[in-house]
């Protein structure tokens, strides 16, 4: 039988807990009415509202829109003047032109508007505090938790962000939970467990572009497992970040991390497969052109490898020759021709 004092030790670390998040919530409460927009605010909650409204994301595209959309969510329900049709322009200081506009539209609201925008934004650090405190405990114990959590809950850059209506705090608490679910499918390697990783990886990255330093910590998070001998599971962070090239040897390595029996023999296997199934499709011709080009790519300089592989869109252009033998340059030229590389 468990002793009186383990069981209620558990419950006062929760009840500790719980009143050290109530006390961030009330420091950014006293925020929320206290401080004027800030200049990055004034622009982002009219840009969010603007996407909501539009469908259009060409506003404000400094950072993935995200964050944003969150943050003006609340406002359809109080459902502000905005120029729908407003002629967008493509420099710097135009957002914060449009924000103007939507001031003096609603400048007797505008507090009201403000104050509903940021209060998604204190919904989201509070879950950055909770995720804190579990992963804290699950790691070292209910004592460990609750320093992180106190840490976390008087951090005055914390505080001072988690009331705004802006985008970093977003962008830590997907950071935060990306790893977290990143480090449990480590410790248990089940497909869902991999699944939610990459929904996490990809959420984050919807919050600001500085997230794709996470993949230099999946690198990291690489090395360490194989200097635990856990080679397949590094083979398989190795091989995510490398599948948006969609080259035969990212698949062969995923498939191989996921199967990891006769790994030699089913890596030669599944990269010989993926070399040659273009040829199905293709002239021989101009499937060993695809892939001089490909070995030419890899002698280029790092800027010119980043346009040619670095998004999605790479990935449509690449696979449409392959699938629908559509006529035309080699792919590397329409990834570089993208509208978001302009």
């Amino acid at each position: 039988m468990i002793p009186p004092g383990e069981v209620r030790r558990p419950a006062a670390a929760r009840a500790a807990g719980l009143l050290l998040v109530g006390a961030f919530v009330a420091l950014c409460a006293h925020g929320l009415r206290w401080d004027s927009p800030t200049v990055d605010e004034f622009a982002h909650l009219p840009a969010g509202y603007y996407y909501l409204r539009t469908g259009n994301f060409e506003l404000y595209d400094l950072n993935p829109p995200l964050p944003r959309v969150w943050s003006a969510l609340p406002l359809l329900a109080v459902a502000p003047s905005i120029d729908t049709g407003a002629r967008l322009r493509d420099d710097g200081w135009y957002p914060w032109v449009f924000a103007t506009d939507f001031m003096r539209r609603n400048g007797a609201r505008l507090e009201l508007i403000f104050l509903l925008g940021r209060l998604p934004v204190v919904a989201l650090g509070g879950l950055l505090l909770l995720l804190v405190w579990h992963w804290a405990r699950r790691l070292y114990g209910e004592g460990a938790g609750l320093v992180a959590l106190a840490g976390c809950a008087f951090c005055p850059s914390l505080i001072a962000h988690a009331h705004l209506a802006t985008t970093d705090v977003a962008c830590a608490l997907g950071a935060a939970g990306a790893l977290y679910l990143a480090q449990r499918w480590i410790e248990r390697p089940r497909l869902p467990g991999l699944l939610a990783a990459g929904v996490a990886l990809g959420l984050a990255q919807l919050t600001k572009f500085s997230a794709v330093l996470l993949y230099p910590v999946l690198l990291l998070l690489a090395a360490a497992a194989l200097a635990r001998q856990q080679w397949w599971r590094a083979a398989l962070w190795l091989a995510l970040p490398v599948l948006v090239k969609v080259t035969p040897l990212a698949v062969a390595l995923l498939f191989c991390a996921l199967w990891p029996r006769r790994l030699t023999a089913r890596f030669v296997l599944l990269l010989g497969l993926g070399l040659l199934v273009p040829f199905l499709t293709k002239s021989p011709d101009a499937v060993l052109g695809h892939y001089a080009e490909w070995a030419q790519h890899l002698t280029r300089s790092a800027d010119e490898r980043w346009l040619g592989f670095r998004d999605g869109w790479t990935v449509w252009v690449v696979c449409r020759h392959f699938i629908f033998g559509e006529a035309g340059e080699l792919p590397l030229r329409g990834a570089i021709d993208a509208p978001w590389y302009r």
